[in-house]
């Protein structure tokens, strides 16, 4: 059997205040001629914050991150650029996690810039912390299917 320790984490971000702000968003959107347009200040508003917000994560590194949500570990995963990939789940562009980054509470992770050890760091976080939305790299008996995840998520 391999042992594994994970490292110590090196950054645990409260999201609460990107939920916050996005739930502004209407205050940027105007309607003009039956066409909604989300104004650039929006968008400005948002980066700086999402600096703010991830300002500990090194944007040249790589590593693994956890999502969690009030009730549950969302989803884990590994990148070779850290900051992107957790900025595009923030804003709702990250595939799995696309339809529930309103849900997303926190994120925490460490940086690893081998791309082995971050995919046995990846497949071991997994295990260990059985998150919603991966339905691969689970032991079989706590597998489930993307709709099994989706009711989960939203019963709440």
């Amino acid at each position: 059997m391999i042992n594994i320790e994970l490292p110590r984490f090196d950054f645990d971000i409260d999201l609460g205040d990107m939920r916050r702000f996005v739930q502004t968003k209407s205050e940027y959107t105007h309607v003009q001629n039956g066409i909604a347009t989300i104004s650039e200040d929006y968008y400005k508003a948002r980066r700086t914050l999402l600096g703010r917000l991830l300002g500990d994560i090194d944007k040249s590194r790589g590593g693994i991150y956890i999502f969690t949500s009030s009730d549950y570990h969302v989803y884990a995963g590994k990148s070779s650029k850290l900051f992107n990939r957790i900025e595009q789940h923030i804003r709702g562009a990250g595939g799995a996690t696309t339809l529930y980054a309103h849900l997303l509470t926190h994120v925490r992770g460490f940086h690893v810039d081998d791309p082995y050890e971050r995919d046995i760091y990846e497949t071991f976080v997994i295990k260990e912390f059985l998150p919603v939305l991966n339905v691969a790299k689970k032991p079989g008996d706590v597998r489930i299917t993307q709709l099994e995840a989706n009711t989960v998520l939203t019963s709440h």
